[in-house]
């Protein structure tokens, strides 16, 4: 399987255009959040991880093996990750207490050492 995809910048919601990535995001997973009872606002950066995460791991558990292509808008440098598997439902948005949300944890799912 080969997945491409895109992580919005580093940019407050609050200031973002409302056409942009970020604001778009921030609407979709609001109104996803809030059919799942889930009480605070989303994370667009936060969540692009964790639910691409799980995503793969679900994929993967079926037999796919997978090549990501991806404009992530961070280092693999920046922080050390962990390696920290999720659970993944159609239904609702991915749970990620204690997940960091970072591009180097994703790297470390696909790749653990």
């Amino acid at each position: 399987m080969i997945i491409t995809a895109y992580r919005v910048c580093l940019q407050s919601t609050h200031t973002t255009g409302a056409t942009t990535s970020t604001a778009q995001q921030f609407r979709k997973l609001s109104k996803a959040f809030h059919e799942s009872g889930i009480n605070e606002d989303p994370k667009p950066r936060l969540e692009f991880i964790t639910n691409l995460h799980a995503w793969m791991e679900y994929k993967a558990a079926d037999g796919y093996e997978i090549i990501l292509g991806l404009d992530a808008n961070e280092s693999i440098l920046d922080v050390k990750g962990s390696f920290h598997p999720l659970q993944y439902s159609p239904e609702k948005p991915t749970k990620h207490e204690g997940h960091d949300g970072s591009l180097a944890t994703l790297v470390r799912y696909l790749w653990p050492v």
